[in-house]
């Protein structure tokens, strides 16, 4: 809607012949005040040695005097602000034309990598990892509405001291002995002790289950094993020593990491011969801005702070440019409460929350909702009980519950939904403008990896279905304005379980 909006404010200051830029189009916060303004007062008024009030005051009457243009908005000045309504035969004809899929945002033939998850093959993943999961998976969602490509990786950590650590512990239980000095518990351990399967194989096959589960799929799944299997390591350090960009220091070989961006320079390969986990990482970021990928978006938790600006400094060096294509959200951890009371997490001492317990506990799609309904970069807490309520109180039931309501409206009037009227009741015109408001919302949500934007919108779109469910009635109204509600039922249903299961991930029941 702001697009075709925009469009036609454009033309209309083309066709009066007005001078005004690039035009500035916003939301009021003050929804009273207009459904859009624009502020290219401040700037024109400057370049035309003129008060902004009084540029607006000018702008609004010539505006005003337009036919086409005054038959579909109302034009108000406050201050230096130029604000518009959409009068309601405006926003019908919107309406009308909004069909699936809804989002009619212009595709950027650009492609992108999108790695999230990637969690150590030790053990079952856990609500930090459901996080990202979640948060990850969605994101690629809203992205493919704007991008030519996405795909979505998981880098699987299976070589290293770590994987050491857990085939000891295994080994450990076998023998029927102390697990060692910072290895792995948990009745997970006893589970694959009792098993002749490969330990990180199975583990691996844990994971991509609860990842189905939660409904989170990877286009891959690329090995660690293989940069070592492949000698990639050995090739992407080659590579930054012919950019001049290593030095040999007491043995070990440091990248110049200061020289692009880093605090100090980092070890790539320790003085007993070992490739330091720096380098296994340069090596797999390397690979990645091979395959020639427009943009690389990491989403890591925010223990990796210090890591950000080491491997970024690596792939400038890489891409032998002044900067690179590649960008890291990190994200604050989950808590867990019940009834209030925290719930302690260790993955070693094996005394914490698995993401199938999770599951188990709330279901997916109140897992899905909560952990994504906060900003990336909040801590997390959730209340299991609160999160389990049938309530308005809990956003996945309302949000679920509106689309079962308007579904409940449909059965009963599956014959009526045939035109609009051009007169709109004040929540049937809340209504309309919210759903057609979802592409600046993507746009957002694009832009700034902001999912929590996403589940905002769509409690805001279904409370307003709730209240249109209240103060609408449909059965004692004439049979003009049953038909004329019941079509705004049949669209707003539709759109909330494209954006419920589509974009959010999770179900649009039809009974509740």
């Amino acid at each position: 809607m702001k697009a075709s909006i925009k469009k036609q404010l454009e033309d209309a200051f083309k066709e009066l012949g007005l001078e005004i830029g690039p035009l500035i189009l916003e939301k009021p916060k003050d929804p009273s005040m207009g459904d859009y303004a624009i502020t290219n007062t401040f700037i024109m008024a400057k370049r035309l040695k003129v008060a902004p009030h009084l540029l607006a005051q000018e702008w609004a009457e010539k505006l005003d005097g337009l036919k086409p243009f005054k038959a579909y908005f109302k034009v108000s000045v406050v201050g230096p602000y130029l604000n518009f309504h959409l009068k309601d035969e405006l926003l019908v004809e919107l309406f009308m034309a909004l069909k699936a899929p809804y989002i009619q945002t212009k595709k950027q033939n650009k492609s992108m990598l999108l790695e999230f998850v990637s969690a150590n093959p030790t053990g079952p993943l856990h609500v930090g990892h459901a996080r990202w999961a979640v948060i990850g998976d969605m994101y690629a969602r809203v992205s493919r509405h704007f991008l030519k490509q996405v795909s979505c990786e998981f880098y699987i950590n299976d070589a290293g001291v770590q994987i050491e650590t857990l085939k000891q512990s295994i080994e450990a239980k076998k023998k029927g002995e102390a697990i060692p000095e910072g290895g792995y518990h948990g009745s997970y351990i006893d589970d694959l002790a009792k098993q002749d399967q490969e330990p990180v194989s199975a583990i691996l096959a844990l994971q991509k289950s609860s990842l189905d589960r939660l409904r989170v799929h990877f286009d891959t799944w690329f090995s660690e094993k293989k940069l070592h299997q492949e000698d990639r390591i050995a090739g992407a350090i080659e590579t930054l020593q012919e950019r001049g960009a290593l030095y040999e220091k007491e043995g070990a070989l440091w990248f110049r990491s200061s020289d692009y961006g880093d605090s100090k320079d980092r070890v790539l390969k320790k003085s007993d011969g070992q490739w330091t986990y720096f380098a296994v990482d340069v090596a797999y970021h390397a690979d990645k801005l091979a395959r020639g990928y427009d943009r690389l978006l990491n989403i890591w938790g925010a223990d990796h702070h210090g890591y950000v600006t080491r491997i970024k400094s690596a792939l400038t060096a890489l891409a032998k440019s002044k900067s690179n294509n590649l960008d890291v959200e990190l994200g604050q951890m989950v808590s867990l409460l019940k009834g209030g009371l925290p719930l302690k997490m260790s993955k070693r001492a094996g005394n914490m929350l698995f993401l199938d317990e999770l599951l188990d506990e709330i279901g997916v799609d109140a897992t899905r909702v909560f952990l994504a309904q906060q900003s990336i970069g909040t801590h997390s807490k959730i209340d299991l009980e609160e999160a389990k309520k049938k309530s308005m109180d809990n956003p996945v039931y309302t949000m679920q519950y509106a689309h079962a309501r308007f579904c409940r409206i449909l059965e009963r009037f599956s014959n009526q939904a045939s035109e609009l009227q051009q007169e709109l009741h004040p929540v049937e015109r809340e209504l309309m403008m919210h759903i057609l408001h979802i592409e600046s919302v993507l746009e957002d949500v694009f832009e700034n990896v902001s999912l929590h934007l996403l589940i905002e919108y769509t409690l805001k779109l279904a409370k307003s279905m709730h209240r249109f469910y209240e103060l609408c009635p449909i059965q004692s109204e004439t049979l003009k304005t049953q038909s004329h509600r019941v079509y705004i039922v049949n669209r707003a249903s539709l759109f909330l379980r494209y954006v419920l299961e589509e974009l959010c991930g999770i179900r649009a029941p039809s009974s509740m």
